[in-house]
């Protein structure tokens, strides 16, 4: 135990580039020295008294707390000083730094996350201009850009709430979404700051609001909140002539109704080919055109919004072309609001 001091002074060093609150010490050891101290005890009938392992963790944990002035934290530490008494090393397990906010698409043609190159696998090829990617751009990278440069982090994961299709805008309040910075050497950010950086760097294309700290738990909320419900705005272009008798039957068959969808033809590459029911709880419809209407779908998140609109070859029951035995194209589509608490 007489290393305590120097296992602090380095650890000490060590977290000079991190900014943090608060800490827990953990300690590795060689498994003989845990395998001896076990045989000491068989053999003195020892039961009671600090482990090896635990004495070394609070007595280093006290010394450090006494060296930066910081606090214990055993349940969500911010960093993890594990020290190895034996070695006399220290090593750092920075725990992510989470937000929460909310963004809006802006424009059509982006996917939300990274899409790497069906051709090269992001190695870079001809097909993708030696980008590795299919698109040049994301909601994913345009967000997290400025978030790993605020956080001085080298990567991030990226959670929301569902995801819109990449010619569908987001619109409204948004869709809920977490940033994750790995290991990030800053922790005491200027959220509001953070926010204009973000909609400078992503200016006409995608906006985030609502940006605030938040965990783990946050992110299982998403998931969680992937089936909330959501509203879209559809344009759709009829073969034949629509009347006004046709929306309104269109609102009553659609309103209040469980949608059965098999897995749309077009992610069938990506997703299992599945069944699934979905709820719509309201419909309205507006003509736009002798041949053109807008639709707006108050739905049960998941829901496939263009193949209820088409039918998708009858993957898709009740449908739009269906119930006006008129076939219906889907033209452009909105994501208005993702119904979720933040």
């Amino acid at each position: 135990f007489m290393v305590v001091g120097d296992l602090a002074k380095k650890a000490l060093k060590l977290l000079e580039e991190y900014e943090y609150s608060n800490f827990l010490v953990g300690v590795e050891l060689p498994v003989e020295a845990e395998e001896r101290e076990d045989e000491f005890r068989a053999k003195f009938e020892v039961s009671q008294g600090e482990s090896m392992r635990n004495e070394f963790g609070r007595l280093t944990g006290k010394r450090l707390a006494e060296l930066n002035g910081k606090t214990v934290e055993f349940k969500k530490p911010e960093i993890v000083v594990l020290v190895d008494p034996f070695a006399q090393a220290v090593r750092l397990a920075v725990n992510p730094l989470f937000v929460s906010g909310r963004y809006r698409k802006l424009v059509r043609g982006i996917p939300q996350s990274k899409w790497f190159c069906s051709n090269c696998r992001g190695k870079g090829c001809e097909k993708c201009n030696w980008t590795g990617k299919m698109y040049a751009e994301s909601v994913e990278e345009l967000i997290e850009k400025p978030f790993l440069e605020a956080a001085g982090s080298l990567k991030a994961s990226f959670h929301a709430s569902g995801r819109e299709d990449i010619d569908a805008r987001m619109l409204g309040l948004g869709r809920p979404f977490v940033v994750e910075a790995t290991a990030p050497k800053k922790r005491f950010l200027d959220l509001g700051k953070l926010e204009d950086s973000v909609n400078a760097h992503a200016k006409g294309k995608v906006e985030v609001s609502r940006l605030k700290f938040a965990d783990k738990d946050a992110v299982r909320r998403l998931k969680r909140g992937e089936s909330t419900q959501k509203e879209y705005r559809v344009t759709i272009e009829f073969d034949d002539k629509i009347t006004v008798k046709d929306l309104r039957l269109l609102e009553e068959k659609l309103t209040n109704v469980m949608i059965k969808q098999q897995t749309p033809r077009r992610v069938l590459h990506r997703r299992a080919d599945l069944m699934r029911e979905k709820y719509i709880y309201d419909v309205s419809v507006k003509k736009l055109s002798p041949r053109k209407a807008e639709m707006k779908v108050r739905c049960q998140g998941g829901l496939y919004v263009k193949e209820l609109v088409s039918g998708d070859e009858g993957r898709t029951t009740p449908n739009v072309s269906e119930l006006l035995n008129n076939k219906a194209k889907p033209v452009k589509l909105d994501v208005l609001n993702v119904i979720m608490e933040d």
